[in-house]
């Protein structure tokens, strides 16, 4: 019977083999690349070919003829149909959990854009109630200047414009300061990075600030490794040295020592310089807070700053892949201001 079969007959029998082959091995391929429903696409496909080949084969002559040879095809597309009905049963699973999947990563988006939303809000109203407050002391100024101006002779013209200055400074502060704060928050680029030695950074900063050192009667000491080298932006670097500096001097006491030292942490990749003082310290509810905007020691107000120099120091610490943090034993037992800044590469070995 098989011999006798036309060539054509063959011909579709090799035609069937070729395709379900080439239908099996595009089933194996989807499934490497990790689509788990293929997997009963390619056991569909693969059983089916064994009969193809077996009904081949036994067509051919290849093989003992069996009554069940003429009915391998049907079982095998009997099987297809099982198999591709169980793969579109788990494909519709697969497309359930899948938008379960989204429908929960977007409420969590959503959850999050709300937080930050609230947050905003939060500081948007927190940076209203700051600038009202700190304009009252400058427009009070002012205001007081041009009440004393309308009958002052001599000495009393010089106070007054002696306080004029004094409010157009601190306005013109409170807008500089805070358009900076608001210009590092907001570039969605970080910095250039260089080798930066910090020690020799630190040595000019004293060095500019050699006669208020001397006549606050403080001991400044810098004991940051000559050989440390880091990973920062050396002028972003040098503003968050003078920051700690000015913080360190600002709250200590004729007297006191501020000290200044470094260390390194080779396997970790980093180097930690840390500026502690003898000065007034902080209680553990003020450091959870010293470091965001607009938060000042002791009051809401504070005529030499405005709250936003460790802020800002954070932000440029942060943006570089470093740390910025505080610490205190408590109040009155002085503070130490810790930068972790990434090693450099060309950091010596012992530094």
């Amino acid at each position: 019977m098989a011999h006798g079969a036309p060539w054509t007959y063959h011909l579709s029998t090799v035609i069937a083999l070729m395709t379900i082959v080439l239908f099996s091995w595009l089933g194996w391929m989807v499934w490497r690349q990790g689509f788990r429903v293929a997997r009963l696409y390619v056991l569909a496909w693969s059983v089916f070919l064994l009969t193809i080949f077996l009904f081949a084969l036994g067509n051919l002559g290849l093989m003992p003829y069996s009554v069940f040879v003429p009915y391998l095809p049907h079982f095998g597309a009997l099987w297809v149909v099982v198999m591709l009905s169980l793969a579109l049963g788990d494909r519709i699973r697969f497309l359930e959990t899948e938008r379960k999947q989204l429908a929960l990563e977007a409420q969590q988006n959503l959850e999050r854009h709300l937080a930050d939303i609230e947050q905003m809000n939060q500081d948007k109203s927190m940076f209203l109630q700051y600038i009202s407050h700190e304009l009252n002391t400058p427009i009070n100024w002012i205001g007081a200047a041009d009440s004393l101006g309308q009958d002052s002779q001599g000495d009393q013209d010089v106070d007054v414009w002696a306080m004029v200055r004094k409010g157009q400074r601190r306005l013109t502060g409170i807008v500089s300061t805070s358009l900076r704060y608001f210009d590092l928050s907001d570039r969605n680029q970080p910095p250039p990075v260089g080798n930066c030695q910090p020690m020799w950074v630190l040595d000019g900063i004293l060095r500019e600030q050699a006669g208020r050192i001397e006549q606050s009667g403080i001991a400044v000491r810098n004991r940051v490794s000559p050989n440390l080298r880091v990973n920062a932006s050396e002028g972003e670097l040098q503003e968050v040295l003078s920051i700690g500096l000015d913080n360190a001097l600002r709250f200590s006491a004729e007297g006191d020592s501020v000290d200044i030292s470094s260390e390194v942490d080779v396997p970790g990749g980093y180097a930690e310089i840390r500026i502690r003082d003898e000065g007034k310290g902080a209680t553990a509810e003020q450091l959870e807070h010293i470091l965001e905007p607009f938060f000042v020691m002791g009051s809401r107000h504070h005529e030499e700053g405005f709250g936003l120099s460790l802020a800002m120091a954070r932000v440029m610490i942060e943006q570089v892949d470093g740390q910025l943090w505080a610490e205190s034993p408590g109040p009155g037992r002085g503070f130490t201001l810790h930068i972790r800044l990434p090693l450099s590469d060309m950091q010596a070995p012992r530094a």
